[in-house]
């Protein structure tokens, strides 16, 4: 039975693991490469002192996580990761419902995420939940976008 809560400091070497293993099927596939594919429990660390995780829970085990963290007129979404065991469960549909929960909670109306241009069904997920087109980014040192921003306005 899946079941949501916020990370602790004690997750940290598994929300590490998680990441890492849920992005490892986009190495030597993404230029540049993901920060994701090699994350250390002390990126993990330095990471949540500015955000927030929550994680999903199978059998006492991570399974899935999701990071937030909250900007001035919106909440921005990062690092949503499945193990690949677990997807197509709805895992990662409920993780984000989870941070737009709390988006509303914390009396915000708009979630912000970045998806790589290569990620065609990364992309696809959240345009099916709602995310809509803002504006497209540039890794430094490139000269062509290689991500796009979604938002999505939440009804308060």
């Amino acid at each position: 039975m899946l079941s949501l809560r916020n990370a602790t400091h004690d997750d940290i070497p598994e929300l590490a693991t998680v990441i890492a293993s849920a992005f490892e099927e986009h190495r030597g596939k993404l230029d540049p490469p993901s920060s994701s594919l090699d994350k250390t429990p002390e990126a993990v660390a330095q990471e949540l002192q500015t955000a927030k995780a929550i994680v999903a829970v199978v059998d006492n085990e991570i399974v899935g996580c999701v990071f937030y963290s909250i900007k001035e007129d919106y909440v921005y979404l990062a690092h949503l990761a499945v193990l690949p065991t677990y997807r197509g469960m709805g895992i990662a549909k409920t993780l984000i419902q989870a941070v737009e929960q709390k988006t509303l909670e914390l009396h915000q109306n708009k979630i912000r995420l970045s998806v790589r241009l290569a990620l065609e069904k990364t992309r696809a997920l959240y345009e099916n939940l709602g995310y809509t087109f803002h504006s497209y980014g540039t890794h430094p040192g490139y000269e062509n976008p290689t991500y796009i921003n979604l938002e999505k306005n939440l009804d308060c």
